[in-house]
């Protein structure tokens, strides 16, 4: 009996997976990369911003020029992504990203489009 449960389980999962489409996907369709070019960026080591989506709760982003990458929670609400600095840092965004689709995120604060790489 405990086999067939196991085997239940296995189709209830794999139907959960099968389901998904690529722009509404049940994973998360984050995980990854999304860059953006700063225009007229005369220093090529930071001409490059990043936000790089490493699982379903951290992101690591480099924006505005910095060299510097920092680590963030996020947290994904009404097709939006909010980046959460822990709550003893003195750092925070003023900003967050509305998901375009799959490939695009835009920048609140100033409609930058973040593509996939």
């Amino acid at each position: 009996m405990k086999s067939v449960g196991h085997v239940l389980s296995l189709f209830l999962l794999l139907g959960f997976f099968i389901s998904c489409d690529e722009d509404n996907c049940c994973a998360n369709p984050l995980v990854g990369r999304f860059v953006h070019e700063i225009p007229d960026c005369s220093n090529q080591q930071t001409c490059i911003e990043f936000v790089h989506f490493l699982d379903v709760s951290r992101a690591n982003i480099r924006f505005d020029g910095g060299d510097t990458a920092y680590r963030f929670n996020y947290r994904v609400e009404d097709g939006e992504v909010f980046l959460e600095q822990e709550p003893t840092s003195s750092f925070a965004l003023h900003f967050h990203f509305r998901i375009i689709d799959s490939q695009t995120l835009q920048r609140s604060d100033n409609g930058d489009l973040w593509k996939r790489s």
